[in-house]
């Protein structure tokens, strides 16, 4: 039985993966830990969690693999210690989603916490299901990405999509503006524009055009531009 961790058991996706994790087979929750919350049983913070008679402490105790649910920038810290430590560790934050610390620093507004780790092993299981399993430190996908290329995975595979020169213009339709728009059309049309996607006020610290062009090219090992309009969250 592997004896799990959670780092950050009392957000939402600490509480979630918590849940997923108590039926799973081959794993044990055995050490949790939380920004807030700290001395309480995991059953007193979560009611639905009352199968688990674990403590919230402010450090995991000694597990075989980790999940790390912080925010980005905390998150890599956490998991630095444990990666250099053998610990095998998936990080659900956005801090592992790309290869490039100055690729990080532009789009997160910061420096990277932990570069010596970078690159990770690129989490999109249905894609990359091998490399993730002999992997020490796992970036797991954003929810924006993980869709759009699972749905793209297949028609590039099968030659639909051109690898080169192609533009697949990914965008989440409430928060597009005009401008976006029309730039897309010219860019269809065959005119030639500078497309970057979306209005300068919507490329924020979450953006996730990088990660979509980063796992599209990599993972799928074919070369796509992806640029997104959007500007969402992890």
């Amino acid at each position: 039985m592997i004896k799990v961790g959670i780092i950050n058991v009392t957000g939402y996706a600490g509480a979630e993966l918590a849940r997923l994790l108590y039926n799973h087979p081959e794993a044990r929750v055995a050490s949790v830990t939380g920004r807030s919350e700290v001395g309480k049983k995991l059953s007193q913070v979560f009611p639905h969690l009352a199968c688990y008679d674990l403590t919230i402490e402010p450090e995991l105790d000694s597990v075989d693999f980790a999940f790390s649910a912080l925010p980005h920038a905390a998150s890599a810290e956490a998991c630095a210690p444990l990666v250099k430590a053998g610990v095998p560790v998936v990080d659900i934050s956005a801090d592992f989603r790309l290869d490039d610390a100055k690729e990080y620093a532009e789009w997160y507004g910061g420096e990277h916490p932990a570069p010596d780790l970078l690159p990770a092993v690129y989490g999109l299981t249905e894609l990359n299901r091998e490399a993730v399993k002999a992997a020490k430190l796992v970036a797991n996908p954003g929810c924006y990405p993980e869709s759009a290329l699972l749905a793209l995975a297949p028609a590039l595979k099968a030659g639909i999509l051109a690898a080169r020169g192609a533009y697949v213009i990914c965008d989440e339709i409430d928060l597009c503006d005009v401008e976006f728009y029309e730039r897309a059309v010219a860019l269809l049309s065959g005119r030639q524009v500078d497309l970057v996607g979306g209005s300068k006020a919507m490329r924020g610290a979450n953006d996730q055009r990088p990660l979509l062009r980063r796992a599209a090219t990599k993972t799928i090992n074919l070369m796509l531009r992806v640029m997104v309009g959007f500007h969402g969250t992890d």
